[in-house]
């Protein structure tokens, strides 16, 4: 299902030739001319802030085409992606034909690292008016010569495997470097992610022509592919005292290694509220500068606060959000916001759960949040969004802590994507003065994950193991939450599983009951003596059960006949409680 799926994505098209695939091509001409690029098809074609039929689109011309009878025209405002699905293995090549008029400025296109832009610029590549051009990449620049106001084409040649490109213009290979680079600096990831049409070039906005895309498949990348062997819902019945334990298997069903993270949050029906004294969350500390973001319309930043470091607040609620900006005249709306946290493959803050529209004024702003935001144990992100009135680009300020830096606590957005501040600017690894002020009485977390992260080779598994039970635990006490299971499956990044638990008894007068199971090891028979056996579980090292009985017994024989070897574990069942041994079968 996974490669289908891939496979409806791109709208594939199979062509073989000499083992290579074309996984996707387009000359237009299937278009209506005069209409927009992506109103017609979002499906494989994007803009830079996902606004199809907005200025950023494109449209299809039948001016100029090297195969008849359209192309796309990039002009004025054009901002056009396709994306690459974040390959990260294979060998692929991107080959187009450009025509630049000799009445235009020139032109510009770019590739990224990731396939929603402006994380990671890969190189850039700027078309002057006077048939010369340069590849920026790594910090240095390679100069070229083109046909002007002539069809030309242009090749890149990625080698994922190899972590290495070239790019070839007008059948000259211009440059070679490894495919990690990015345009300022060698400080990249090898990943493919996407391509960017802009409207830009040395001397101005770029006016050119593309037709005949085409992304061919020399190697097939490996993925890494996700499976959880799990029941969606998870139901427990575990001893209030003791507590108990809860085990699912991940499996790494694709051809390179699969990271992960898993993460519980906790149902609060009736969150406690009460003020304790708030305490406050924040990166920055007492050294006060601001930065200017240029020409941007419309700004945001946040700071994040991942559940590892948020134990203790489990259950608290978020009441007040402080941030500084500075020469606020200019800004037309102003917005707090409190985010998830986005996925492995787009880093940064995620959906936006929760804003509330403030009145900015020049130094700090204290926001109390009309609805108070609880903190389950999931991440989150807290910052604000502001407008920019016309006129007034480049006017507001946005306080920050030029003597602070850490990956949750810089991150920015002007466009369509999230970014560290300190990632594009190397030269200001500063925080931003946000403060989070929490107040109530937490929770004691009753979950505890192991392993909670790490890597899964290909065609490998994990066991994970829910450790279940807190102190304050009372008899009967019914409890449910979700865990959060993050990959970098690109198709399958997010799965989330609900868990109900009841902390029962389990133990007779507060002495566990007698078992005895044998042999264990075992290959032929699992002998079980016990009082009044009522019923036998048995349940396979992926916590899938493979046995149930009933009985009414103190000793009972069962064959391991229908069962592979491995580790099980047997759950028995009798009317003064119940408990659970490990055995395994050769």
């Amino acid at each position: 299902m996974k490669n289908l799926l891939f496979l409806l994505l791109i709208t594939f098209t199979a062509i073989i030739t000499k083992a290579q695939t074309i996984l996707f091509s387009d000359n237009f001409d299937s278009y209506t001319s005069g209409q927009l690029l992506v109103q017609q098809n979002h499906v494989d074609w994007d803009t830079w802030s996902h606004s199809a039929g907005g200025a950023e689109d494109a449209p299809i011309s039948n001016t100029y085409s090297s195969s008849s009878p359209n192309s796309l025209h990039i002009n004025t405002s054009s901002d056009i992606i396709y994306k690459f699905l974040n390959q990260t293995t294979g060998h692929f090549e991107i080959a187009f034909d450009i025509f630049i008029p000799s009445s235009s400025p020139g032109a510009y296109f770019n590739m990224q690292h990731y396939f929603n832009p402006g994380i990671e610029w890969a190189f850039e590549c700027y078309f002057s008016n006077d048939s010369t051009g340069y590849i920026l990449v790594g910090g240095t620049t390679y100069n070229f010569t083109y046909p002007e106001n002539n069809w030309f084409g242009i090749e890149g040649n990625i080698n994922l495997n190899s972590d290495s490109i070239y790019l070839k213009i007008d059948n000259t290979i211009i440059a070679s470097w490894p495919f990690h680079y990015v345009d300022n600096n060698t400080d990249g990831v090898c990943q493919l992610g996407s391509i960017n049409f802009y409207s830009a070039s040395p001397t101005g906005s770029g006016d050119y022509y593309i037709d005949n895309f085409v992304f061919t498949e020399i190697v097939p990348a490996e993925l890494p592919e996700i499976e959880v062997l799990s029941d969606s819902v998870i139901n427990e019945t575990v001893n209030y005292q003791t507590g108990g334990t809860h085990q699912f298997t991940i499996n790494n069903n694709g051809g390179t290694p699969l990271q992960y993270r898993i993460i519980p949050s906790y149902t609060i029906p009736n969150p406690d509220s009460t003020s304790i004294g708030s305490d406050t969350l924040y990166y920055c500390g007492n050294n006060y500068t601001s930065i200017v973001f240029g020409d941007a319309t419309e700004i945001a930043v946040a700071a994040g606060f991942p559940s590892e470091n948020i134990q203790d607040h489990i259950g608290r609620t978020i009441n007040q959000i402080d941030v500084t900006l500075f020469s606020v005249i200019g800004i037309a709306e102003a917005k707090i916001i409190v985010a998830t946290m986005g996925n492995m493959e787009v880093p940064g803050p995620g959906e936006i759960i929760y804003e509330q529209i403030f009145t900015p004024v020049n130094g700090k702003n204290q926001v109390q949040l009309t609805n108070p935001v609880l903190i389950d144990g999931s991440d989150f992100w807290v910052g604000f969004i502001y407008t920019v009135a016309p006129g007034y680009e480049g006017v507001s300020s946005i306080g920050c802590d030029n003597s602070v830096s850490g990956y949750y606590g810089n991150w920015y957005k002007t466009d369509a994507a999230w970014n560290r501040l300190s990632s594009n600017n190397p030269t200001l690894p500063y925080a931003w003065n946000i403060w989070v002020h929490i107040d109530g009485t937490p929770i004691n977390p009753w979950m505890n994950i192991s392993p909670n992260s790490g890597s899964i080779n290909s065609n490998s598994s994990k066991n994970i193991t829910i450790n279940l039970g807190a102190d304050d635990i009372q008899l009967n006490d019914q409890k449910s939450g979700k865990i959060h299971i993050h990959s970098n499956d690109f198709f399958n990044s997010s799965i989330v599983l609900d868990i109900n638990v009841n902390f029962t008894i389990s133990i007779n007068e507060n002495k566990e009951i007698e078992i005895s199971i044998y042999p264990n090891p075992t290959s032929d028979n699992i002998n079980i003596s016990s009082q009044q056996i009522n019923k036998v579980e048995i349940y396979n090292i992926s916590s899938q059960k493979v046995f149930e009985q009933t009985y009414n017994s103190n000793f009972i024989t069962i064959s391991t006949d229908n069962l592979k070897s491995g580790v099980y574990f047997v759950k028995i069942i009798t009317e003064s409680g119940s408990g659970t041994k490990k055995v395994i079968i050769k």
